[in-house]
């Protein structure tokens, strides 16, 4: 495929994603653990969300989460991916991720979908990007 038809596929991809994006939502999540968790210790997060027109492979679906300060926001957060279940509830669809606490402490995580295509230079070229509300907090 020569770069041509790379750049026009990218850009009515970029012009849908900027057509539907107002549709997306993150339905509900739920996670394995309890609000502490030990030191070590992984917890699978659950995050069942709704594309409306946009198909699976066309989103980023992660977890970001890190250490809280004291208003509760994530500071230097990371990114856990999180991989599509064929599992459905209703017109939402089940994404799954696992983080892992290595330090002790305030902790909080929350999910959020960027556009994806294999041939953008960045997810966030688009300017788009979907965030569940507040993190949830829990203690290592």
């Amino acid at each position: 495929e020569d770069e041509c038809s790379k750049a026009k596929g990218l850009s009515v991809w970029k012009e849908r994603i900027h057509s539907v994006w107002h549709n997306l939502k993150i339905a509900s999540i739920e996670t394995s653990s309890k609000p502490m968790v030990k030191v070590g210790d992984d917890m699978e997060v659950r995050a069942w969300v709704q594309l409306g027109d946009l198909a699976p492979k066309d989103v980023s679906v992660q977890i970001y989460y890190g250490k809280t300060d004291s208003t509760g926001d994530i500071k230097k957060g990371e990114i856990a991916p999180m991989t599509l279940v064929e599992e459905r509830r209703g017109s939402a669809i089940l994404f799954t991720g696992t983080i892992r606490y290595l330090r002790s402490g305030k902790h909080g995580f929350t999910v959020r979908i960027l556009p994806y295509h294999p041939d953008q230079n960045s997810p966030f070229e688009t300017g788009h990007i979907l965030w569940a509300s507040e993190p949830i907090s829990v203690s290592a």
